[in-house]
């Protein structure tokens, strides 16, 4: 989750897809379980004194100078290292160039950049090579061919490099015991002139990899990622702990055929700011051959929006500002969100309006999100849909507008509403100017 999700006061909404072939019945526990307790509901303007502060709050947790080590290193490597190519042992095959240092260190810039949810890809960067032990090695880079370098052996993959001020530095990938394998294929189709093309892997993962990035005898970045993927019993689970500085991100996904759930939690200086939550209910959601049946589908959504029933997820910044979701699917309500009612289609716009407002009824009574304070049960806000026309001189069309609906029975768009957070979006944009700044200073000038 990034910082600007939340620097708007923190409201996230559902993303959804549909399955079952009849209209469900409406969500059975609109309240949601969460929170206990219960407070004053607030109206929109104190609602958004709360937001502010709470989102100044969060801002303020951020500071360039936690991660100024970081982001020197960071900076400097991409400036002198990041465009070189990689060993030739890792160019044998197309899809480890994202296993690339310079990635590692784009998603370590973007984490000191207040996204802090970059520190789990950071840590996936060494996971998923298609055989570990075939890229084990020390590798160095050689600047006047601009290539990375196999100089020794390692049961590690270690790539060594020196930073701006001369200081020795490792970036190291190390397995545990024990791997998660299975076989991988897919089918580029070919277009009349070409031919299909089938590509195979096959994939050996390590059930344990470990990261770190060590600056002149100093562990400025580590992280581990637990994995288990079970492909004849659909099943997997990881766990992923990824540190920067004084950033932490602790996140886990577990899943089977019927059940994918997902948590994370983000620590600053040793203080929890954000943590979330998405459970997704279904069937095959762990069955490989259904999963490589989607790719490259022209109907792909709908097939995946098939497989599920029903979910929830949820979110809470330092324990102030919480906001859950529940929701159950239906055929075709990934066309519903994305769907239009205009001239094009209804010979007018009370017609068009008419259809509209049917699918915000559907959607209203399948998908609840409310937002809470302080761990109570008290909804502050609930999101509804609702028609909105654009009406242009040439031509109209309805569309889904997400509203908040407030206890006094007041309504704002979402876009609306957190347009008066200019006190968030100020001190929101300054911190992206200070870390700029930083990232810009730590630069070397050549």
């Amino acid at each position: 989750m990034k910082l600007d999700k939340l620097g708007y006061a923190v409201v996230a909404l559902a993303m959804l897809a549909g399955c079952s072939d009849n209209d469900p019945d409406p969500v059975d526990n609109p309240d949601g379980p969460q929170g206990s307790g219960e407070m004053t509901e607030m109206s929109p303007e104190e609602s958004k004194e709360f937001l502010t502060a709470t989102s100044t709050e969060f801002l303020n947790l951020f500071n360039p100078s936690d991660q100024s080590e970081a982001i020197e290193v960071a900076a400097y490597f991409q400036k002198v290292y990041g465009d070189f190519d990689m060993p030739q042992q890792f160019r044998d095959l197309e899809e480890v160039r994202y296993a690339s240092p310079a990635k590692y260190f784009r998603a370590i810039h973007r984490a000191a950049s207040g996204d802090v949810d970059a520190l789990t890809r950071a840590a996936y960067t060494y996971t998923y090579h298609i055989n570990f032990d075939r890229f084990a090695g020390k590798y160095e880079p050689v600047s006047s061919r601009e290539e990375w370098v196999k100089t020794g052996d390692s049961k590690d993959i270690i790539f060594v490099f020196t930073d701006g001020n001369n200081r020795q530095c490792e970036l190291k990938a190390s397995k545990g015991a024990g791997t998660s394998d299975f076989d991988y294929s897919y089918t580029d189709e070919g277009d009349g002139y070409y031919d299909d093309e089938t590509y195979n892997y096959y994939l050996s993962i390590p059930k344990e990899i470990k990261v770190t990035l060590t600056v002149g005898g100093k562990v400025l970045a580590d992280s581990k990622v637990v994995s288990d993927i079970n492909v004849n019993g659909h099943s997997l689970r990881m766990e992923t702990t990824a540190t920067l500085c004084n950033l932490t991100v602790n996140a886990a996904v577990n899943g089977t055929d019927i059940k994918v759930q997902a948590n994370m939690e983000a620590y600053v200086s040793g203080k929890k700011a954000l943590s979330s939550y998405a459970t997704v209910n279904g069937h095959d959601l762990c069955n490989k051959n259904k999963i490589e049946d989607l790719i490259d589908r022209d109907d792909a959504d709908y097939m995946l929006s098939s497989m599920l029933t029903d979910g929830e997820c949820g979110g809470d910044v330092l324990g102030k500002v919480q906001v859950y979701g529940q929701m159950k699917y239906y055929k075709g309500m990934v066309d519903d969100l994305d769907n239009y009612w205009g001239s094009y289609n209804y010979g007018s716009k009370n017609e068009a309006k008419i259809a509209c407002e049917q699918v915000c009824d559907k959607l209203n009574a399948n998908v609840k999100t409310q937002m809470r304070y302080n761990g109570t049960a008290t909804d502050q806000a609930t999101l509804v849909f609702v028609p909105y026309l654009y009406d242009w001189s040439y031509d109209w069309e309805y569309a889904l507008e997400a509203n908040l609906l407030f206890p006094d029975g007041t309504t704002y768009s979402v876009d609306s509403y957190f347009d008066k957070f200019t006190t968030v979006t100020n001190k929101w944009e300054a911190l992206i100017d200070a870390y700029d700044r930083a990232w810009s200073n730590a630069l070397p000038r050549r």
